[in-house]
Formats: structure tokens, C-alpha cells, sequence
């Protein structure tokens, strides 16, 4: 029998179309009840390339195997193990009569209504599922099983792209997202992408809207409400950039009225395209009154320039110290602004174009030089006016 088992534990998995597929047609019903009998709970039972049949624990009964579906009973009883797969990204398809999904022990049984849902948990990973109770998971993560009397047709596991950077609105139907906001607790994540998380701030969020998925957007009502959390990006230097029509942001409790802002540890912006671009190190940032926000995505800037990573622009400014006339050397071919920030955060003088300035009427002091151009870079330098 130890020698029967060995061999079950070494069979490859099914490939489909480059997936790996589990094929529990290899096995007869009583055949894998034995082997189910016989594993201590915690332990595998069979294996089939990353795809790892674990028994939880002495409820698992095997109903049936026939040529198109496996029926097992017993909570939790069997569950599926894929640490093994070598993709930080996993998708998981799942297809038969499946109830009472739990991913890496966190349980998704909230089902929001008809059509295709998403239930989604922190920032690991998405579960899809339609109408027919057939599931897709999607991310990364380990482990699942389900509860309740379960028949499985088909569970097939590939690897997919990694989540962007990007916030993808459009996962989501206006009731879903707001049947997630409302149960969700203040001050916790609603949904997470990537390193992009909507929290729940406070209760006073009313109506989500879903606006047109070609703008990749969000309409919501309520002041503050709802907030984004990008405390979990890698870099201590982010750029955020959004569209929309966003009324009275708020970044780290620091409220932004007039653009740009600058204050030691970031800049905000806002041309005439419609962009938002806040670049330095922050983490959350929300806004107050009716809001709509598009197009949201994250990425790395330079922690010592403030440029993004792949612009690789620097300006030159002399005499530094300066007593009246500044001038700037940028090969920048154009930029659209150019401001004179104070060390309280104040902007003290803004001018177009231009490669010089008077700073004569400028008390004697240290200002930060901000630049920006006609593609969203933004670009900074110290001067000192005596």
C-alpha cells in the first residue's frame, strides 16, 4: 500500500493549453478514499505537479468519481496546497458546484448580488464568481478549500500578470463596490490593488458610482468617506497621478487648496489637462465633497531630484547664493511653470517661462526652485537669497 501511495503522490499534473490541471480521474472513488484514510490530517494525499490534494482534517468523504466530476463531502475536510508553483501570480479556475470559498484561511462567502462578483481580500489576490457558482482566483496566495457538499468538474491552475500599478476601477459594479464600502469597518481597506488601497475613513460615504470604464473611473459622495492608502509601495519616494474633478484633497492631513503645493516631504500639481501628480513621500490621501477620480496609478520617483525614474532630467541655477538676478539652465526644450517656494511651503512667486528671474524683493532666506513641464515632470532645486 506505502508503495501505491508513493506513486499516486508522484503522478503529473493534466496540461491544458498550458495549464496545469488536476485529474482526479486517475483515481477509482474507493482507491482515494484509502489514500484520504490513510494520510494524517495536514498532510497531502495526492499531488499532481503544483497542485497538492491536502487533507484538513477526518471529515473528508469521498462521494463519487466519474469521467467529469469528483463529489466529496465533510467541512473542511480536503483542500487544495499550490505554494509550490513558482509564479508569485496564480490563477486558479475552478468549475462544478462549489459553496463556501476560503483562500489562505480567509473565508469569501459574501455574494453580492447576481452577475459576475468579485469578493477581493487585502492585497493578495481576487476571486470571480458567476452565477453558476464556478470560481477563478486570482493572485497570489496558497491555499483554498470549501465547504458544504462540493463537486468539482474541472480545477486548472496557470500563472498571470502581475497586478499594475494602476487602479483598475472597473473590476467593480456600483452595487458591488458599495455593498463593500458599507460592510466594511471604518478604518479598514475596502479593496486593494497592487500597492493602491480604498479605505473606509469614516460612515458618512453615501452613493458610489461606477462612471464610464473607458475613463477607468469612480464617482463617490461623502465627506471624507473613502481615502487611498499607498503606505505599502516599496519606495520612499511615490508619484501618484489621477484624473477627475477632485475637490479639496488631502494628503497626510496636510489640505491642499490652491497648485502647486509644496512643503518638505511632497509637491502637488495640477495642469491644465485635468492630471493630479503628487510626488514625494506621503501615504494617504483623500478628498472632501463630491468627487470623481480616474485614471489612478503609483510609481517611483527620484528620492534626491523628485523626478520620475525614467525622466532622468536635472536643472542647473546660478549664482547660488543669489542676491538678484537667478538664472536656470534646464534641457527642458519647454516648461510650462516655474515657482519659488518659501520653507513654510508658501509659494512666494510664480512665473511662465523664462530662463531668469529677479529675486531682489525676496527677503534673505533659503526657497526651493519648482519647475514643471508641458509632460508632468516636476523638477525642484535650493537657492539661497541673500
Amino acid at each position: 500500500m506505502k508503495k501505491t501511495i508513493l506513486f499516486f503522490l508522484a503522478l503529473g499534473a493534466l496540461t491544458i493549453n498550458g495549464q496545469q490541471c488536476f485529474d482526479y480521474t486517475q483515481y477509482g472513488t474507493t482507491q482515494l478514499q484509502v489514500m484520504i484514510d490513510t494520510t494524517p490530517a495536514g498532510n497531502t494525499v495526492v499531488q499532481q505537479g503544483d497542485i497538492a490534494l491536502v487533507r484538513l482534517d477526518s471529515t473528508a468523504m469521498i462521494s463519487g468519481i466519474t469521467s467529469n466530476e469528483m463529489i466529496y463531502y465533510g467541512f473542511p475536510g480536503l483542500g487544495f496546497d499550490i505554494s509550490t508553483f513558482s509564479s508569485p501570480c496564480k490563477k486558479i479556475t475552478i468549475t462544478g458546484a462549489l459553496f463556501g470559498l476560503f483562500v489562505d484561511g480567509d473565508s469569501i462567502n459574501n455574494p453580492l448580488g447576481g452577475g459576475a462578483e468579485f469578493a477581493v481580500n487585502g492585497s493578495n489576490y481576487i476571486v470571480h464568481r458567476d452565477t453558476s457558482y464556478n470560481y477563478t482566483i486570482e493572485g497570489d496566495f496558497n491555499t483554498f478549500h470549501f465547504s458544504s457538499t462540493n463537486s468539482i468538474e474541472s480545477l486548472c491552475l496557470e500563472a498571470c500578470e502581475p497586478t499594475t500599478n494602476c487602479f483598475d476601477f472597473t473590476r467593480y459594479s456600483a452595487t458591488q463596490l458599495s455593498q463593500l464600502v458599507w460592510t466594511t469597518p471604518v478604518d479598514n481597506t475596502i479593496v486593494q490593488q497592487g500597492d493602491i488601497a480604498l479605505i473606509r475613513i469614516d460612515s458618512s460615504v453615501t452613493n458610489i458610482d461606477i462612471i464610464d470604464t473607458i475613463n477607468n473611473g469612480m464617482g463617490y459622495f461623502g465627506f471624507p468617506g473613502l481615502a487611498f492608502d499607498v503606505s505599502s509601495f516599496p519606495s520612499s519616494c511615490k508619484k501618484v497621478s489621477f484624473g477627475g474633478s477632485a475637490y479639496g484633497l488631502i494628503v497626510d492631513n496636510d489640505s491642499i487648496t490652491t497648485y502647486p503645493f509644496a512643503n518638505a516631504n511632497f509637491t502637488a500639481t495640477y495642469d491644465t489637462t485635468g492630471l493630479y501628480t503628487l510626488e514625494g513621500d506621503f501615504d494617504v490621501f483623500h478628498f472632501y465633497s463630491t468627487n470623481v477620480i480616474n485614471n489612478l496609478c503609483i510609481e517611483a520617483c527620484d528620492s534626491t531630484t523628485g523626478i520620475v525614474n525614467h525622466k532622468n532630467v536635472s536643472i542647473s541655477i546660478y549664482p547660488n547664493p543669489v542676491t538678484d538676478i537667478l538664472t536656470i539652465n534646464t534641457p527642458y526644450q519647454e516648461y510650462t511653470s516655474l515657482y519659488i517656494i518659501g520653507m513654510d511651503g508658501r509659494i512666494v512667486r510664480q512665473e511662465n517661462s523664462t530662463n531668469s528671474i529677479d529675486v531682489t524683493d525676496l527677503a534673505n532666506g533659503v526657497y526651493e526652485l519648482m519647475l514643471t513641464n508641458n509632460s508632468g515632470s516636476v523638477n525642484h532645486v535650493t537657492f539661497v537669497k541673500k
